[in-house]
């Protein structure tokens, strides 16, 4: 009996745990925040034993820190003065999201371009010997994709941002911008006519530079790599087994998805710390309450000088403290009731009780933390997912939602006053965070099941949706309509011939029974004289 049981626990236990496996994970974006996601990620498999390749220019591990089991490609040195430079370039010179979209577009396929052709990847690539099990990538980002095709492995993309364009339309869900817009629109709710229409155009504008801009310039730049003769990227593209997307069916409203699409929201929450003894104390000794402002990891607030002017004469109004996350040591017009310094351990303090509200640029990370402390939001967003995420802390009652570029000081005081003082907007936060949180799993916990689902099974694709990777021509059956409208047309016109043809053959035949006017009337007269 006790051989039986020892037989059972042993097959259960094959069942559930994935022997060490060998995943290559390549992040190329320089978006350092985003990164952070990626490494809780990755930390857990690294804690589980798997052998990981990372490919990244946003190395978060510090020096004597990378475990054994880790092997890192640092891909800075020829990224980053790229990126500095030319995405710095491209927000000053954008005048709306269409052509911001475009321009980053392009440099992030410049930027890939010059990734792929370093020593450390032609090493990778060129090493016969090296065989991996899965490939992790970013979702938006398709030019890495060809690394499957070499390797030969299914491809788990993960996006940090939630949905981004194309990644439905590849992994198979419904793609419909009224019923589930996207949240790098600039407006989402509460639209007249005229400015959904106008919505709508700049979303299938940025839509079609995705494909165009992203898709087609990485097929020029695979030319160049040392893969040799590749796919195009719409056939790599069928290598993609999963999706996981850093958002939550409730704040991506409720979407249809198929199985190959995983919710993954909250998956770089980490357990609490206790806060450094020097902004404890400062925490502690605010008579009103802390207002904590930061504008996240990537933004260059040089761009936005007189706007910071606008924000720090409203502050000085304020009745609360503020704690600013800025960059430089010095912040000129600074008013006594602000606090600055380049770093906060953001999740943790947003917890403690004399935080009043958050005023941030709207990026999923900083949403997700404030969200998990409950604490109010104030988003005055600055580029791409962050307009959308304002937009839905409006839609549910969890903040309120400025524009930097029209921005006064009378708004912000009043935005500020409004969601410290209305509890609604706490209850709404507390409300909404436990809608989040209540799942049968935590979010890495659930990531991590489904990743060794891919690995036990060799990949997913028996879970891909019929529509995965489809052209809109094959999607709405364009085909199947134009031969229904030509087979009804051509029905039409012979109905239609058939008719006419009836009609003059009935008028022939009806000539042919019936006698003419005259010969009517000259039997009506015989009749009657017969009949006198």
């Amino acid at each position: 009996m006790g051989l039986f049981f020892a037989l059972v626990i042993c097959f259960v236990l094959d069942l559930s745990v994935v022997r060490s496996a060998r995943i290559l994970a390549v992040f190329p974006s320089l978006f350092y925040s985003h990164h952070l996601f990626y490494r809780n990620y990755i930390d857990a498999f690294l804690d589980e034993g798997h052998e990981v390749v990372l490919v990244t220019p946003c190395n978060t591990y510090s020096k004597g820190e990378i475990p054994r089991n880790l092997t890192l490609i640092d891909v800075r040195n020829v990224s980053l003065n790229l990126w500095t430079e030319g995405s710095a370039k491209i927000i000053a010179e954008s005048q709306n999201n269409v052509q911001m979209s475009q321009g980053i577009f392009e440099l992030i396929v410049q930027i890939i371009g010059k990734q792929l052709q370093t020593d450390e990847i032609k090493n990778l690539i060129g090493d016969k010997n090296k065989t991996f099990d899965l490939l992790l990538t970013e979702a938006f980002i398709k030019t890495t994709l060809i690394i499957s095709h070499y390797f030969k492995i299914p491809v788990l993309e993960i996006s940090s941002l939630g949905q981004l364009y194309g990644d439905f339309e590849n992994i198979g869900a419904p793609v419909q911008p009224l019923l589930y817009p996207r949240p790098q629109r600039k407006r989402i709710y509460n639209l007249t006519i005229i400015e959904e229409i106008s919505e709508l155009y700049k979303d299938f504008q940025i839509s079609n530079l995705h494909r165009e801009k992203l898709a087609g310039n990485s097929n020029e730049v695979l030319k160049n790599t040392p893969f040799g003769s590749t796919p195009s990227i719409n056939i790599l593209q069928n290598n993609v087994h999963m999706l996981f997307l850093n958002s939550h069916p409730v704040w991506e409203t409720n979407r249809p998805v198929p199985l190959s699409v995983l919710y993954a929201f909250g998956v770089h929450q980490k357990p609490y710390t206790e806060l450094p003894q020097d902004l404890l104390t400062y925490l502690e000794a605010s008579v009103n309450g802390v207002v904590y402002v930061a504008f996240g990891t990537t933004a260059n607030m040089e761009l936005y000088s007189a706007k910071v002017q606008v924000l720090l004469n409203a502050f000085s109004w304020l009745p609360y403290d503020l704690l600013f996350k800025w960059p430089e040591d010095e912040l000129p017009g600074k008013p006594e009731n602000v606090k600055i310094t380049n770093w906060f351990p953001q999740a943790d303090h947003l917890k403690h009780p004399k935080i009043k509200a958050f005023i941030t640029q709207g990026g999923v990370q900083s949403t997700d933390e404030a969200i998990q402390a409950g604490v109010p939001l104030i988003g005055i967003p600055l580029i791409w997912d962050q307009w959308g995420n304002a937009e839905r802390y409006v839609r549910h009652g969890i903040g309120v939602k400025l524009e930097m570029e029209h921005i006064t000081e009378e708004q912000l005081i009043e935005a500020v006053n409004a969601v410290v003082t209305d509890d609604s907007y706490r209850r709404n936060t507390a409300r909404l965070r436990a809608l989040l949180r209540d799942a049968p799993q935590r979010p890495l916990e659930r990531a991590l099941w489904w990743t060794r689902y891919l690995l036990r099974h060799g990949g997913a694709s028996h879970l891909r949706a019929p529509a995965a990777n489809m052209s809109y021509a094959e999607y709405f059956e364009l085909e199947l309509c134009l031969i229904l409208f030509s087979s009804r047309h051509e029905d039409s016109e012979l109905a239609a011939s058939s008719r006419e043809l009836a009609y003059r053959e009935g008028r022939q035949w009806k000539r042919q029974r019936e006698p003419s006017r005259a010969g009517r009337r000259g039997l009506a007269v015989r009749m009657g004289a017969s009949v006198g």
